[in-house]
Formats: C-alpha cells, structure tokens, sequence
C-alpha cells in the first residue's frame, strides 16, 4: 500500500514540475517521437507521432518509420497514444469524453479531447490537461497555459474502473482577475464526484482538504478504498 502511494506522489510531483505558466506564442509541435497508438477497433500502431498541441487537435500526424510519408489519423479513432520522449518518461494521451461537475449534478461535453494520464491504480485514474501541450528543444514535455483572463491554467479529471467519461474535478494556476470561490466550487464536485463514499464526502466538506493538495484527497480515497477490502 504504502509503495502504491509513494508512486502516486512521485507521479504527481513530477507533471507538476513540468507545469508552466508560459506566455509566449506556441502554435505547433512539429517533431516526430517513438509512439506506440491504441485505436478504438481495437487495432495498434506502432511508429512515430508529433504530440497534439492541445485538448482539441482533431488530427495526430503520424510515420510509420523516420524515411516513411507522413499520414494524418483522426484523434477520435485513437484511444491512446505513448509517447516516448528523449530526455523524460514517457507520456500517456488519452482520448476521453469529460463532464464537468456541480455541487449536485454535471455536463457531459459532446466533444473529446486530449488529457494525459498521471497515475492509473484498480481504483482511480487522474488524468491532467492544460491550454497547450508543448515539447521543447531538449525533448521535455512542458503544460503551457493559456494566457489572459481569470481562470486555471491546468485541470485534473478522475475516472474509476466503472465509468466510461473523465470528471474535472480540481484545477491550479490561477492568474489575472482574482477567481471567488474556487475552493468552494472544488468542494462541490468533489463531494460530487465521492458521492457514493460518505466518509470521504463528510471529510471533504469539512474542509479537510485544499484544492491545491489534490493528490492528499486521491491518495485519502485510495486508502478509503484499500480498507474496505481488508
């Protein structure tokens, strides 16, 4: 148990450090990296990828080798795709529908889009998105947020084994205007999102835990869950 939520911690601490508030024109990513792609048929491609730039890119350019003709596969066929960079692990997209939670109910985004996946266990996935996905020069993988406004530059999402759709659940990097209510809000969907785990939701609007600490609620819903079986 304890080394399951060491991995959480070391998973969660190292996306975070690549998280960055830059605000500086990125457009494209246009090198080629080792990837290994799940299609939704069931079907695999193994070759090499350029990373989506963002949540909505529609279309992943893909080779089969490094002299083959470069080909375009449309994102919604693609269930996940790996991506093995030079200088960092590799990074996980997948492609998921998502709701966005309310204090007692949510809304389910007809469109899909890209999230990459930080930690997977048999009783939750947390999964983070950002306004652009970048690679630089030295092959890091970097979370580059949107400039301008008054809102969070990166959202977290949980699935469980049972549900088919992501759920945003918190989100960090706030800038510009102030933002009222933003740990209220995560509360809410929080308390949501555990609804079926009335401990936890007793703890959550109890203010036991900080939207900024979100990895504290996952790994106290891990341990919840690890107790129940025992």
């Amino acid at each position: 148990m304890k080394r399951v939520l060491l991995l959480f911690v070391v998973l969660i601490s190292a996306y975070t450090a690549k998280s960055q508030s830059l605000r500086y024109l990125i457009t494209s990513n246009e090198d080629f990296y080792k990837a290994d792609i799940a299609l939704n048929d069931g079907s695999t491609l193994d070759g090499y990828a350029v990373v989506p730039i963002k949540m909505t890119t529609k279309e992943i350019q893909f080779k089969k080798s490094d002299t083959s003709d470069e080909t375009e596969i449309v994102s919604d066929s693609i269930s996940t795709i790996t991506f093995h960079l030079s200088k960092s692990d590799s990074v996980v997209f997948d492609r998921v529908h998502w709701r966005l939670l309310t204090k007692r109910s949510g809304h389910t985004y007809k469109k899909k889009i890209w999230v990459v996946r930080l930690f997977t266990n048999q009783f939750i996935n947390v999964y983070k998105s950002s306004g652009k996905y970048y690679v630089n020069e030295d092959g890091e993988f970097i979370y580059v947020s949107q400039a301008g406004g008054a809102f969070a530059a990166f959202s977290y999402y949980l699935k469980r084994e049972n549900e088919d759709i992501v759920s945003y659940v918190a989100e960090s990097g706030y800038y510009g205007a102030s933002v009222s209510g933003v740990e209220k809000q995560f509360r809410n969907r929080a308390a949501n999102y555990f609804q079926d785990e009335p401990e936890l939701v007793k703890r959550i609007l109890n203010k036991d835990f900080l939207q900024e600490d979100f990895e504290v609620l996952v790994r106290a819903y891990i341990e919840h869950m690890k107790a129940k079986e025992k």
